[in-house]
């Protein structure tokens, strides 16, 4: 377990990448306090269970929508602005509108939550095989805790301050802290690439000697043996042969990256 910890906190992007999957601790604090909120806007239960039905709908046609339409490539972009998205509808909600612009405004938020799915892929992309139980452990009981604190949280607030602004302010602290998560992922891509940089170029400089080789061994299996044993020598060059098109391939695909 110590090692699933140091590996999640330390390596820069499963650390932020832990960071927005634990900022759900905040954007389920509407959900906590749907009670109150449903008192202020409308009489009897229905209402209480139209807006905890509200934000899991949102989710579940945004991850549809983000998965059919958003391109593999672009979809870690996306994570940190829509996490940030996520927590504008809930600001709107310091006033405590009607319950159908309510319903409207936190199916929008889980609309937008559903950059969560993509946050799991890269996660489970970047961490090793030997250490996936370990990380995934503690970004699940670290995304359970960060609920319940938020629901602890987020009642206190209501307490205080009022169904609306406890609302509102989960958004808002939502928002800053998706916004300076992405500035964090920006600058660990960067540093990645950078890092990467330098290696293409060196791979190519060295493969011409290898494929030079590969040659000459191919080319000196068919000079070197006599015509008498061609039928044995036959496995020997095409073992060659095949190796020269293996690098070959290797030095043109090191080229395109």
């Amino acid at each position: 377990m110590t090692t699933g910890i140091r590996l999640v906190f330390t390596h820069p992007k499963l650390r932020i990448l832990v960071g927005l999957v634990w900022l759900a601790g905040l954007y389920i604090v509407p959900e906590g306090i749907a009670a109150p909120y449903a008192a202020k806007i409308a009489h009897g239960a229905a209402p209480v269970g139209w807006l905890m039905a509200a934000m899991p709908f949102g989710t579940a046609v945004g991850t549809y929508l983000f998965v059919r339409w958003v391109p593999t490539r672009a979809r870690s972009i996306w994570m940190a602005p829509l996490g940030a998205l996520s927590g504008l509808p809930y600001v709107l909600c310091f006033g405590v509108p009607s319950l159908p612009i309510s319903l409207v405004l936190w199916m929008l938020a889980g609309l937008l939550f559903c950059y969560q799915v993509q946050v799991f892929t890269e996660f489970m992309r970047i961490v090793p095989d030997r250490h996936r139980g370990q990380a995934v452990g503690i970004a699940g009981s670290g995304l359970q805790a960060a609920q319940g604190l938020g629901v602890l949280l987020g009642g206190w607030a209501a307490s205080v301050l009022g169904v609306g602004w406890a609302v509102a302010g989960a958004g808002l602290l939502g928002i800053v802290i998706a916004a300076g998560l992405g500035v964090a992922w920006m600058r660990a891509e960067a540093a990645e690439h950078e890092a990467a940089g330098a290696a293409p170029g060196a791979a190519i400089d060295a493969a011409p000697p290898a494929t030079a080789d590969v040659a000459q061994e191919a080319v000196g299996a068919e000079a070197a043996t006599p015509l008498a044993d061609q039928a044995d020598a036959e496995p020997v060059r095409r073992g060659a042969r095949h190796r020269l098109v293996n690098v070959g391939d290797q030095q043109q695909h090191r080229r395109r990256a």
